[in-house]
């Protein structure tokens, strides 16, 4: 019970920081307009982070957004 009581607490964490991240991402792109340019901004500032990853966090919170 106690790794399942852990597991629980990370999931929790860990769908609570994807959430805020598609947010602050969400916001980032509003801010920049236009598609193309939230691309390139995450290309340079992101590297690290798949294109597709980066949308999954502002679909995730786009959809408990609604």
């Amino acid at each position: 019970m106690r790794h399942a009581s852990k597991a629980k607490t990370s999931l929790t964490a860990a769908i609570a920081a994807a959430f805020d991240c598609g947010r602050l991402l969400t916001q980032q792109q509003a801010q920049l307009g236009r598609k193309g340019n939230f691309d390139a901004w995450c290309a340079r500032h992101l590297p690290e982070i798949s294109r597709r990853t980066i949308y999954n966090y502002k679909a995730l919170f786009e959809q408990v957004n609604q």
